[in-house]
């Protein structure tokens, strides 16, 4: 079964350092249209910190394993070498996809966060890629 899944990166300071991140996260609330997604995400997680940072994310469709457990924390780790999730590089923004996954890659465009628990970000989608 196909989910969906939120992947993006961003430089950020850990423990005094500068470093470059990546996340992926498996999203539930999510809509798109032939040129725009929206997502809800936690407000407090690491995700939206760096979809804030880069200003772009990729939605990603894929039945990959471990998908459940893409929830825990990744500042600390790669999220992607933990749970053996295979990783590409995006053609137009700095953002990993999924490898052998269908992918849309955003430029975000507005998060909408004085709704409670959950941000909803908007993204225009500036490249599709197709399996």
């Amino acid at each position: 079964m196909q989910r969906a899944f939120l992947t993006a990166r961003a430089d950020v300071e850990i423990l005094g350092k500068l470093v470059t991140k990546d996340d992926v996260s498996e999203i539930e609330r999510h809509m798109g249209t032939e040129n725009y997604y929206v997502a809800a995400v936690d407000r407090a997680s690491f995700l939206l910190e760096l979809i804030r940072k880069s200003g772009v994310f990729a939605v990603n469709f894929s039945s990959v394993r471990n998908a459940g457990k893409t929830r825990i924390d990744s500042k600390y780790l790669d999220k992607f070498e933990k749970l053996g999730i295979p990783k590409k590089e995006a053609e137009k923004i700095n953002c990993p996809l999924i490898g052998g996954a269908e992918a849309l890659e955003c430029e975000l465009k507005r998060i909408i966060d004085d709704m409670g628990e959950k941000a909803i970000i908007i993204g225009g989608v500036i490249k599709k890629h197709k399996v």
